[in-house]
């Protein structure tokens, strides 16, 4: 059943995430070092949908869980995800793209880790050959 998303995941996910996985291309991205002075990955080509992808994502691989909800401006998006205690900035905007981003020295090795992961996996949440983004 490679590829297949079973009927329990297919309810999890949201029309939005489904329309937003449907127009994707190859992902890859960048690590900056931001200008609060620690990493953030982004990647550029992404649009705003892609910012619930890249939550579940996060959230399925790493373990981060959703800081309430996202405040959407009209160039910008800003999420927080967290993992026992540590946040991390989720989000887009229309220099960066899609991003995350780390606000101390302890989230920078989990922007490594994720930058590690997201370029080089071998597939994506549908068990296709790399991860993709929708751009």
């Amino acid at each position: 059943m490679g590829g297949m998303v079973d009927l329990q995941t297919a309810q999890r996910i949201n029309t939005k995430t489904l329309h937003a996985m449907s127009k994707m291309k190859y992902l890859s991205g960048n690590t900056i070092t931001a200008k609060n002075g620690h990493l953030s990955f982004e990647i550029e080509r992404a649009n705003t949908k892609f910012v619930s992808v890249l939550g579940e994502l996060l959230r399925k691989h790493f373990g981060f869980t959703p800081v309430g909800e996202p405040t959407v401006f009209v160039s910008e998006v800003v999420a927080e995800i967290e993992l026992s205690g540590l946040k991390l900035g989720l989000g887009w905007d229309n220099w960066s793209g899609a991003y995350v981003m780390a606000f101390c020295e302890e989230g920078d090795g989990h922007i490594k880790k994720m930058a590690d992961y997201l370029n080089e996996a071998k597939t994506n949440l549908y068990g296709h050959p790399r991860l993709l983004a929708n751009i």
